[in-house]
């Protein structure tokens, strides 16, 4: 049984599989190795390539306990966080680099097989260190001048590596998969949804273990669990039954206010576009309010044209709020609910001078 009160939502984001199996076990086994504290439980719920992440509040609360010690003990321990941020990030780089380096149809599966397996373990390694500054600063605890300016440098250098992860993600993965979903004879939308090992596993024994149809399921619908850090992956009325238990019915939030931080201070009043998939994007029409889980690179002509930005997630070094400050417009982060508060159509009112969104018609 999976217990209803144990989960907090963290982020949402359009992500395969294979990714979030990395990310669970960067979580679960280099994060202690990385900064000597590390997650013990994880739900990740996945529709349609869509995931949601949620983090169980004693896993939390263990490190918020556990960073205050570190504090104490450790005036340079934000900021040497932030120095392996880059030498992680080093490191994915230059296997990034080997693989445009080379000419993937000229390897055997062999060879292949090493170079996925070596993309994977610098990938989570990078994994395991690049949402830590997120967790610091939303940690709750009181920081003093010093290391509120360390948070502030931290947040700008985590911020420049994950766009540099972003267009890994775009480019290389892709030029990986592509090869990978080609030898395999399966749609490379579905090859994202392979494990890491089961695609290690055909590339050195040429042997298909995973049925289209599983990999297509796995795409509608999973959940990936991890308890005691031992991980498991679910589909179908499975996978539905382990959310129930989990999270209850909570797609039915009802409310006219929606509060967050202040990413940028402004007003303003439009139509609500919601935007989840980057397919979505087209939608925004000058003017719109843009709201999402979050704002990456590729939504910036999209934001120039919106009257004001609202997320589900973020702090005050987020891509949203930077954003939002550069282009001077309204911007409200970390509401937890505004993608399922809101729809498309409904007209709201933005009030970043005090944090507050208001439903004025649906």
């Amino acid at each position: 049984m999976v217990k209803m009160t144990n989960w907090q939502p963290i982020f949402k984001r359009e992500i395969s599989l294979c990714e979030i199996y990395i990310w669970a076990q960067a979580y679960v086994e280099e994060m202690k190795k990385m900064v000597g504290w590390n997650f013990k439980n994880l739900l990740f719920i996945s529709e349609k390539g869509v995931e949601e992440s949620f983090r169980d509040i004693e896993d939390l609360r263990s490190f918020r306990n556990f960073l205050k010690h570190e504090l104490k003990t450790d005036s340079e321990y934000i900021v040497n966080s932030g120095a392996k941020i880059i030498s992680c990030l080093r490191q994915w780089i230059e296997i990034a680099k080997n693989i445009n380096k080379k000419d993937l149809k000229k390897l055997d599966n062999k060879k292949l097989a090493g170079l996925f397996d070596e993309f994977c373990k610098k990938q989570k390694m990078f994994f395991s260190i690049i949402q830590f500054p997120v967790y610091i600063e939303n940690s709750r605890m009181v920081f003093n001048k010093n290391q509120i300016l360390q948070l502030k440098e931290i947040g700008k250098i985590r911020n420049k590596a994950a766009k540099k992860m972003y267009f890994i993600h775009n480019n290389e993965r892709n030029i990986l998969f592509s090869e990978i979903a080609e030898r395999m004879n399966i749609n490379l939308k579905l090859c994202f949804f392979l494990l890491p090992d089961e695609i290690i596993n055909f590339l050195i024994n040429n042997k298909q273990v995973v049925k289209q149809n599983i990999l297509q399921a796995r795409y509608d619908y999973y959940v990936l669990i991890v308890k005691k850090e031992k991980i498991n992956l679910f589909i179908g009325e499975k996978a539905k039954e382990i959310k129930t238990q989990a999270l209850g019915d909570k797609d039915s939030i009802k409310s006219k206010t929606i509060k967050g931080k202040i990413g940028n201070k402004g007003k303003a009043a439009g139509i609500v576009k919601i935007i989840i998939k980057k397919a979505e994007l087209k939608k925004i029409k000058k003017g719109d309010i843009f709201v999402s889980y979050m704002t990456i690179a590729d939504f910036i002509p999209y934001l120039k044209k919106a009257a004001a930005f609202i997320t589900d997630e973020g702090g005050i070094t987020c891509h949203a709020a930077i954003v939002a400050r550069e282009m001077n417009k309204p911007c409200i982060i970390g509401t937890k609910i505004a993608t399922k508060v809101l729809r498309d159509g409904d007209l709201v009112e933005v009030d970043a001078n005090k944090g507050v969104v208001k439903i004025l018609s649906k």
